[in-house]
């Protein structure tokens, strides 16, 4: 309670700072004193900043909303008009065709001709110059000396050599041709005898022989050769136990 609602009694006496206060009279409003002056501001206080509180947890997402409905497909617009479709050209005249010309008549066989005359006989001509000479045919010859008594046997010229071809060869001076090869026995041959040329070592086509009841043959036969060439007679088949003699012809 404040000191202006305090009731005290009439004759209650008030000693304030020795000053004795006689009863209070009936209240009368005194007059409004000045306004005071302002006071001093007091100091700001301190302004203290607390420490960031933590971060709260992230909120849970919320649920996607659901997909609008599909529109539904606007209005096709009308279709553009069509350009005017100009005119069209109008089409030259066709030129007339011209008339078949009338055909000609066939034209008459011509008279045959009458044949000419023979022309008479042209001049002998001068007689060509005489070719040269061939070769003249050239000869070769073996003999085996003694009677061949067994197969194969090469001869030479008075002797033979049995399967030794080497030794009954004759070398060839030129190139040149074999045309034939001539084989003779005497009378009384064992059996039938068979004649081979040999070439470098190999039989060649030029082969004769000579029956036992004969006493000679012949073949004629073309063979190529070199110069240089070996050449040699092979008494291929029989024996005919009897002295054989061979030629070679050749150009």
């Amino acid at each position: 309670m404040s000191i202006s609602q305090l009731e005290v009694p009439n004759n209650f006496v008030l000693y304030i700072n020795g000053v004795v206060n006689g009863s209070t009279g009936a209240p009368s409003p005194g007059p409004i004193g000045p306004t005071g002056a302002t006071g001093i501001p007091g100091p700001i206080g301190l302004t203290v900043v607390g420490p960031t509180g933590p971060t709260g947890a992230a909120g849970i997402s919320g649920v996607t909303g659901l997909q609008g409905a599909t529109g539904s497909q606007g209005v096709t617009g009308p279709t553009g008009i069509n350009g005017v479709t100009g005119p069209t050209g109008t089409n030259g005249t066709n030129g007339t065709n011209g008339t078949n010309g009338a055909t000609g008549p066939t034209g008459t066989n011509g008279t045959n001709g009458t044949n000419g005359t023979n022309g008479s006989t042209g001049p002998t001509g001068a007689v060509g110059v005489t070719g040269p000479t061939g070769p003249a045919i050239q000869t070769l010859y073996w003999n085996s000396g003694t009677s061949v008594t067994a197969t194969p046997t090469f001869i030479g010229w008075g002797n033979q050599f049995g399967a030794t071809e080497a030794s009954g060869v004759i070398v060839m001076p030129r190139a040149g041709t074999f045309t034939a090869i001539y084989a003779s026995l005497p009378a009384g041959a064992a059996s039938s005898t068979t004649f081979t040329m040999h070439q470098n070592g190999s039989a060649t086509g030029m082969v004769v022989g000579v029956s036992a009841s004969f006493t000679g043959g012949s073949a004629i036969t073309n063979v190529p050769f070199n110069a240089f060439d070996r050449i040699s007679i092979d008494v291929t088949s029989g024996p005919p136990n009897q002295i054989c003699s061979v030629s070679l012809s050749y150009m």
